[in-house]
């Protein structure tokens, strides 16, 4: 006896259709779009970030220049000029890095020019001291306090 299944036609509804879209689950191509958007503000934030730490450097190098150049006004510089300019080597970064604050969503990267010069002046002075440097503590003593009441 030959027994034959009947078979139901195939329909829509028993009909297997393959999922459009990634792992996410169902859809079309709108369902990948926040993932864009993510990378978008995330590769925006790298290059804010590389362009204010461009600015940062620059205007490093620019603020270390006029320094030197306020140096060289200084009586004694022509006797101390290497010294001098160790000085400025040795604690410029650190009191640039006081003074300057970087930009924020509303605010441009800022330099406090008095605070640095009070950093930097008081540093050097401290150190010319210690090292036996009188003329050259003095100097920047003078500067510093000069620096302070402006």
């Amino acid at each position: 006896m030959n027994r034959t299944t009947r078979r139901a036609p195939v329909t829509r509804a028993t009909r297997r259709v393959p999922r459009r879209g990634g792992s996410t689950g169902g859809g079309g191509k709108g369902n990948n779009t926040w993932m864009w958007w993510v990378g978008g503000i995330g590769l925006s934030l790298i290059i804010s970030l590389v362009i204010g730490l461009s600015n940062k450097s620059s205007d490093d190098k620019q603020v270390r220049k006029e320094m030197i150049e306020v140096i060289q006004t200084f009586s004694d510089y022509s006797e101390n000029s290497q010294y001098y300019t160790q000085l400025i080597d040795r604690f410029h970064k650190e009191a640039f890095e006081a003074a300057y604050s970087m930009s924020g969503r509303r605010t441009s990267a800022k330099l406090d020019e008095k605070a640095y010069l009070i950093q930097i002046s008081s540093r050097m002075a401290a150190k010319a001291s210690s090292d036996g440097k009188a003329s050259v503590a003095e100097t920047l003593t003078i500067f510093n306090q000069f620096i302070r009441t402006q």
